[in-house]
């Protein structure tokens, strides 16, 4: 779809478009998830961690395009329930974080909501549609 560009015309913001999409996912998941005590951005920032396994918080905010301040901000409350636990690095020249085994518990006990909330989306978006939003948000962070 072309765009036009010229001074009688305005095309609609993408990043606009992108928010109000991301708002809606994030309520579409915050709701499924609510039964398991997290929100989407927790869930993600434990999965993460999950996946990443002990990384410095440099490389935790680096993987999730996160500035450090901000992720540290949103890594206190996880760490105020001990879900997480952030500490000092081997050589304490960094610091690390960790998911606690209530974090972990927390995860498997949100993962079927999540999966629902993935379903949920699958009946309303088709799968290539799922595939080429994936593969868009990719090159847009990336």
């Amino acid at each position: 779809m072309a765009h036009s560009f010229g001074p009688d015309t305005e095309p609609r913001c993408v990043c606009g478009a992108l928010r109000r999409a991301n708002r809606a996912l994030t309520r579409h998941y915050d709701e499924h998830l609510a039964p398991a005590g997290l929100t989407i951005a927790r869930y993600s920032l434990l999965t993460t961690l999950e996946r990443l396994g002990t990384p410095t918080l440099a490389a935790y905010a680096r993987d999730l395009a996160m500035d450090r301040t901000t992720l540290l901000r949103n890594l206190r409350p996880l760490t105020e329930e001990k879900l997480i636990a952030v500490e000092p690095a081997r050589g304490g020249r960094a610091n690390v974080a960790r998911l606690t085994a209530r974090g972990a518990a927390a995860l498997a006990r949100a993962r079927p909501y999540w999966r629902k909330a993935q379903e949920t989306l699958a009946q309303r978006v088709r799968a290539e549609d799922v595939e080429r939003v994936l593969a868009l948000a990719s090159a847009l962070s990336g």
